[in-house]
């Protein structure tokens, strides 16, 4: 959060910062509830906490889509803090095929 306000402290006279994209690491409520506040568009990387791995494990199978050599799929998400749910998107991608022979998707 400190390093967000860091850089709108520095844009230009006039000017905002309207897209962020960032790791795990800013996977933080404040920081949703501020980009919901300021109008900032965001993505940002998710922790696979008990929270978002019971989110994945709820998408039926027949909701996922092909994308290139994976598997995409959207849901609402929301952490205890946030104002706001917001998408989590997911993407799963063959895993190990060389190594067991398999083309089994996680």
């Amino acid at each position: 959060m400190e390093f967000i306000k860091y850089c709108e402290r520095k844009m230009p006279k006039g000017k905002r910062i309207g897209y962020l994209r960032a790791d795990a690491a800013s996977y933080q409520a404040e920081i949703f509830n501020y980009c919901e506040q300021k109008r900032i568009k965001y993505a940002i990387g998710a922790h696979i906490d008990r929270a978002v791995k019971e989110a994945i494990l709820s998408i039926k199978e027949d909701e996922w889509r092909p994308y290139e050599n994976r598997h995409i799929v959207e849901t609402l998400h929301c952490m205890e803090k946030t104002k706001r749910a917001f998408r989590l998107i997911v993407v799963r991608k063959p895993y190990q095929q060389r190594l067991f022979g398999e083309n089994k998707l996680i």
